[in-house]
This record gives C-alpha cells, structure tokens and sequence, in this order.
C-alpha cells in the first residue's frame, strides 16, 4: 500500500504544487523547494519500488524470480523509513502555506502487540514470495502455466492478510485504527481484481489461468464454471473503487465523493466473492496431477521440526 500511495502523492501533489504557485499562494522560491523535495521521493521511489507497485502491489504481473526477489528482498524498514521521510519532507513544506492543513493522527497504537511467538512449524507454500520465507518449503516454477498458479496463490496469502487486518481493526475506536481498516480493505479491493485478472483476463502482460489450462488441463472445466458463475455487477462495483480510488486516485473528483463511494462497498457481499473464488482456483487445482500441489498451500509438515535456509540462493 505504501508504494502504491507513495506513487499517488507524486502524482496529485505536482499538481497541487502548480496551483498554489499559480494562485501565488507559494513564491517561486517556496515552489522550487517543494519541487526538490517531490524530485528526492521520486528517486527513492522509481528507482526499484515502482516496479513492485506495478508487479506486485497494484497489479500482480508476471516477473523475473531472480528480479522478484532481489526487489522483495531490499524492501526492508529502511527502505520505508527513507521513503517515510521524503514525504513528511514535502508535507513539512506545504504546512507552511495558509489554507493547507492536514489530518492530525494523534491516537497512534499498536494493532498487535509485541508478545514473542513461537516459530511456526515448517509449512509448504506454492507463493511466488515463499523463497523469502523463513521454515518454508518454496516451489520453483517451471513453466509460465505454474507461475501464472503460483501468483494467484500468493493473491490468496494476501487476501486471507487483508481480511485479518480488517478484523484486527473491526469497529474502529480511534481516527488510527479507522485509518487501518480502510487501508485493509483498500488492498481487498486491490489484491481481489488481481485475482480476477489474473484467473479470467488475458492481457498484453500475460495470459489468464483459464487460457493457460484451456488444452488439456483438468481444472479448465471447474475455471470456466467459475468464470459462469462470476458476479459481475459486483466485480464493476469493485474494480471502480480499484481504478479511482484504491489503486489510483481520480484528482479530477473530490476525495469526500470518492471515499463515499468506497463506504458503500458491501463488504460482506466483497468478502464472501473472495472466498468463493479463491476456493474455486484450489478445487479446479485437485482436478489435475500437474495441479493438485498448488492445493497444499500452507500445509503444515508433519515430523518435520525445522526447513534451513543455506544462505542466500540468488548470490551467485
């Protein structure tokens, strides 16, 4: 989420910073500063994370392992403090100018609690990021048909995410824990029409599931029941809270009309779709020899007390 508004900010306050210059709300200077500030986000930004915003965030495309990785790999804290600044920078320079005010979040708390866990017990993931997981069994792809499978089971990893955070949050006591609830279900929102596209649609970036395994692959069947059975009214509901307000934001509406528009999701309705399909993938997945290990996602392994890493695969 934070790539994905992180490229909204630049966006809308380029803007922002040419009308306040145009209405000499700001002199040349001021705008000159503001517009160093914005050229420093950018850099932190477009150097490597817009490509996990467009790979993995807004959209979930096909790419490289190795590229995967690596990126997924240097998105650490630091990366988010560095990036986390930036934008406070820009927000320090535009609290200065009359009229310009920003909402106060004073009531910051934690959603967990730092209590120690235990280590969970080794599992197997079919995720396209289980490589990075600590006491995990990962499955390297082979073939464009299994990565295309291996993406809409991390789309599932994040969804069950998604929703967890939402409950953490349900019925919010403070402006922050409001705040996180809608950032949960904003990706929802985002993660859900990634799964769509990524289970029906063919694009320029790669093709569906459903054309993948249109051959001779014995889940097609259960994919195209699915693809029958799609709410498709809901799916345009969703997906023009994904386009304006979720993924992107429309500067040429007002935020009070686009939030309104997101309060009106049925999230019941949004949260009971979610489950029908991604239950739907992993039951086509048993249909099929080649598929049915894609339906052990998360499965615990028994007897086994823990999975080492060797060191870093990609070194070399």
């Amino acid at each position: 989420m934070m790539v994905i508004q992180v490229d909204n900010l630049l966006k809308i306050v380029g803007q922002l910073k040419n009308n306040l210059h145009r209405e000499r709300k700001i002199d040349l200077a001021q705008k000159q500063e503001v517009e160093a500030a914005i050229s420093t986000l950018s850099l932190s930004h477009d150097n490597a994370y817009d490509l996990i915003r467009d790979k993995v965030s807004a959209h979930a495309q096909p790419v490289d392992l190795l590229l995967l990785m690596d990126w997924w790999g240097s998105f650490d804290y630091t990366a988010i403090e560095v990036m986390y600044g930036d934008c406070k920078t820009i927000q320090s320079y535009l609290e200065a100018v009359d009229h310009v005010t920003f909402l106060n979040v004073p009531d910051y708390c934690q959603i967990i609690q730092n209590t120690p866990k235990p280590s969970p017990q080794p599992s197997i993931s079919m995720s396209r990021f289980a490589l990075a997981e600590p006491n995990t069994v990962a499955l390297v792809a082979c073939h464009s048909s299994q990565e295309k499978a291996q993406t809409i089971a991390s789309l599932a990893d994040l969804l069950m995410i998604d929703f967890s955070l939402s409950e953490l949050t349900d019925n919010p006591s403070s402006i922050f824990r409001r705040l996180v609830f809608d950032i949960a279900w904003m990706l929802v929102v985002i993660d859900l029409c990634s799964l769509i596209d990524n289970l029906f649609v063919d694009s320029h970036h790669d093709s569906s599931l459903m054309t993948y395994w249109e051959n001779d692959f014995g889940g097609h069947t259960e994919l195209q029941r699915l693809n029958q059975l799609r709410n498709l009214s809901l799916e345009v509901e969703i997906r023009d809270v994904r386009n304006t307000f979720a993924a992107h934001i429309d500067a040429t509406q007002s935020l009070t009309q686009l939030y309104d528009k997101f309060e009106t999701l049925n999230l019941q309705a949004v949260h009971a779709y979610a489950c029908d399909l991604v239950n739907g993938f992993f039951e086509a997945c048993r249909r099929d020899i080649r598929t049915k290990m894609f339906a052990v996602q998360r499965s615990v392994l028994n007897e086994v007390i823990a999975v080492k890493n060797p060191g870093k695969p990609f070194d070399n």
